[in-house]
C-alpha cells in the first residue's frame, strides 16, 4: 500500500477539507499537520493546498503502477483522492481552488474507468464554474470511449444554464472539439464560432479561432495556406513558385 493512501492518511486530513478546513502536505517522512482554517487562508494558499493533493495524489497513482497495481482494484488509492477532491469542491462551492479540485477528480475518476460517475459528478458543476475551462479531459475521455453522445448532452444542459461569458466560451468550445471528434464538422463550426461571440476578447476565444482556422484552412483537400516569407536576400517566395515540385518545410527555432 502506497504511503500517502487516505486509508493512511490522519482523520483530521479529511474532516478538515470536508467540513471547510485547510491542511498541509508535509513532505516524506513528516507528520501531516492541521493549519488555518478555509476562512483566513488566501486565495493562493487554497490553490497551493489543491496543487499538493493532486501531486501526493498522483505520487500514489505511480508507487501502485510500480508495485505492479491492477488499475481496476477497488482498493486503488486514486478513488480515495478522487473522492478527498470532490469533496474539497463540494465544501468550497465557487473558488477556483474548487474548479480545479473538481477537475482533478472527474479525471480521476475517469482514469480509474469509472465513466458513469464520472458524468453524473459532471452533472452537478455549476454552468459558471472555472472547471469548465480546463474540461478538455471530458474529449479525451469521450474519444478513448468512443461515445461522444454524454459531452454533447452535458454541454448542452450547461450552455443553457451558463451566464459567465467565459465560462458559455469554454462550453462551446469543448461543445465544438466533441463534435469535430465525432465528425460533426458543421455543427462544430457553430458551436466554436458561439465560443468567439459569448466572450470574444478571452483567450478561449482566440483558441476557438485557431481550431476553426485549422478545420476550415487546413482541412484535407483545402488549398495550402501560405505566410508571407521571404529569403535570405529580402525576396518573397510564392508557393507558386514551387508548382509541379516537390517542397521540404523545415520549421526551427532560436532556443
Amino acid at each position: 500500500m502506497s504511503r500517502l493512501t487516505l486509508r493512511s492518511l490522519p482523520y483530521f486530513l479529511a474532516a478538515a477539507l470536508v467540513l471547510g478546513g485547510a491542511v498541509s502536505c508535509a513532505p516524506q517522512g513528516a507528520p501531516v499537520e492541521p493549519v488555518e482554517p478555509a476562512e483566513s487562508a488566501t486565495h493562493e494558499a487554497q490553490l497551493e493546498l489543491v496543487d499538493d493533493l493532486i501531486s501526493l495524489a498522483n505520487e500514489d497513482a505511480r508507487e501502485w503502477r510500480r508495485a505492479d497495481g491492477d488499475p481496476q482494484d477497488p482498493e486503488h488509492p486514486m478513488r480515495d483522492w478522487s473522492d478527498l477532491l470532490w469533496r474539497y469542491r463540494v465544501a468550497h462551492p465557487g473558488s477556483e481552488a474548487a474548479g480545479k479540485a473538481a477537475q482533478a477528480a472527474l479525471s480521476m475518476k475517469g482514469r480509474l474507468g469509472e465513466i458513469e460517475q464520472m458524468y453524473a459528478l459532471a452533472g452537478e458543476i455549476d454552468p459558471d464554474s472555472p472547471m469548465w475551462e480546463t474540461s478538455v479531459f471530458l474529449l479525451y475521455t469521450a474519444w478513448e470511449e468512443e461515445d461522444f453522445e454524454p459531452v454533447i448532452e452535458l454541454t448542452d444542459q450547461k450552455i443553457a444554464g451558463a451566464s459567465n461569458p467565459e465560462s458559455k466560451a469554454a462550453l462551446q468550445r469543448l461543445r465544438g472539439n466533441v463534435l469535430l471528434a465525432s465528425g460533426r464538422r458543421d455543427e462544430a463550426l457553430v458551436a466554436l464560432e458561439a465560443a468567439v461571440e459569448a466572450a470574444p476578447d478571452s483567450d478561449i476565444a482566440k483558441d476557438a479561432l485557431d481550431i476553426k482556422r485549422v478545420v476550415t484552412e487546413m482541412a484535407p483537400g483545402e488549398p495550402a495556406q501560405w505566410p508571407e516569407v521571404t529569403d535570405t536576400k529580402g525576396n518573397v517566395v510564392a508557393l507558386e513558385d514551387f508548382a509541379g515540385q516537390y517542397l521540404l518545410l523545415n520549421y526551427w527555432a532560436s532556443w
